[in-house]
């Protein structure tokens, strides 16, 4: 004899690296010596087809130009959909938690005329937790007692 069990449970997990481009308008600068990201923030969306991280960071460059060295401050944002694949029998509609996994980071930079150019990486954990239906066999016979 099988027994029906309906609980909140984990139907789906996983880590997401998420890349984007940014890009700055500087006159005047002929090199990046330098990238430092600052404070960044990650938030759930949903809109589409799934759930959504939306990344915004702060970032300074240290640019070599005709003036000398300066720093611009510029903020960086992007909306990129995660997926996660799903397991199980669900009997709700999936809830999605979202968190960054350490700290976004440059992973490259170039000029290019008198536009920056600034990639990014960032490393995001999803979780998706709905209700869900599962079977377990139930003992055929009461144990005396």
């Amino acid at each position: 004899m099988l027994l029906e069990i309906i609980s909140e449970a984990v139907v789906g997990r996983g880590e997401v690296t998420v890349n984007w481009s940014h890009q700055v308008t500087a006159q005047g600068v002929s090199q990046v010596l330098g990238v430092r990201v600052g404070q960044a923030t990650c938030a759930l969306k949903h809109e589409g087809n799934g759930p959504q991280a939306d990344i915004t960071l702060e970032a300074d460059l240290w640019c070599l130009g005709s003036g000398g060295t300066e720093v611009l401050h510029t903020s960086s944002h992007t909306v990129q959909e995660v997926s996660v694949s799903l397991r199980g029998t669900l009997v709700s509609d999936p809830s999605y938690h979202l968190r960054l996994v350490g700290t976004p980071r440059a992973t490259g930079v170039h000029v290019e005329g008198e536009t920056i150019h600034v990639d990014f990486s960032a490393t995001v954990e999803v979780e998706a937790r709905a209700l869900t239906r599962y079977w377990v066999r139930a003992e055929d016979h009461v144990p005396e007692v």
